[in-house]
Order: structure tokens, then C-alpha cells, then sequence
């Protein structure tokens, strides 16, 4: 960790000495900035996970974050899918997975 910690410090103070464009680089691989890769829900379930959000609360007039959350892990196991070991150990989606979801959702609560 320290020998990566020098490594970034040493390019920092050389991030304008580097060619962005040289040919070497184009190979290089780069992070991904969306979170695709990781994703639990298809664009369709997605959909289907909105439309449930959106139903309780047309139902129930309310839907905190906290019950979102769960109905989300309630939906990840009903349906299978692979989820991470934290969501089974908690019974629940993460925050993080949420405020994602919330943020790219325009119906969610």
C-alpha cells in the first residue's frame, strides 16, 4: 500500500508531463464511469422495480427509504439474482445501491 501510495504522489506532480494521446495509452484500459458492471437489475426490472416503488406508494400514500430498500431486496431474491454478500448477511439493498437507483429513477421515492 505504501509503494502505491508513493506512485500516486510521484504522477500527481507529473500529471502535465504526460502525453494523454500518446499511442501507448490508447491501449491502456480505463474505469468504467458508469456502474454497469456491477449492476443487480437488467434496464426491464429496473423498470419493474420503479413500477413497485411506484404502486406502494399510490397504495399506501408513503414509502421511506428504509421499506424501498428492502422491497428492492425482496425483489432481487424473488427474482434470483446475484446479489452481494452484504445485501443477503442484511436482508436489504445497500444505501448506496438506493441513492443510485434513486438518482437514475425519476418515479422513485
Amino acid at each position: 500500500m505504501a509503494t502505491l501510495r508513493r506512485y500516486v504522489l510521484k504522477v500527481k506532480g507529473k500529471r502535465d508531463e504526460i502525453d494523454w494521446n500518446s499511442p501507448i495509452l490508447e491501449a491502456a484500459p480505463r474505469l468504467q464511469l458508469d456502474c454497469t458492471v456491477n449492476k443487480i437489475f437488467s434496464s426491464d426490472e429496473e423498470e419493474v422495480v420503479s413500477n413497485n416503488f411506484q404502486t406502494t406508494v399510490n397504495l399506501l400514500h408513503d414509502l421511506n427509504p428504509k421499506c424501498a430498500i428492502k422491497l428492492a431486496y425482496d425483489l432481487a431474491f424473488a427474482n434470483s439474482k446475484k446479489v452481494r454478500p452484504s445485501w443477503v448477511e442484511n436482508e436489504t439493498t445497500s444505501r448506496v445501491w438506493f441513492n443510485a437507483f434513486s438518482s437514475n429513477d425519476r418515479n422513485s421515492p
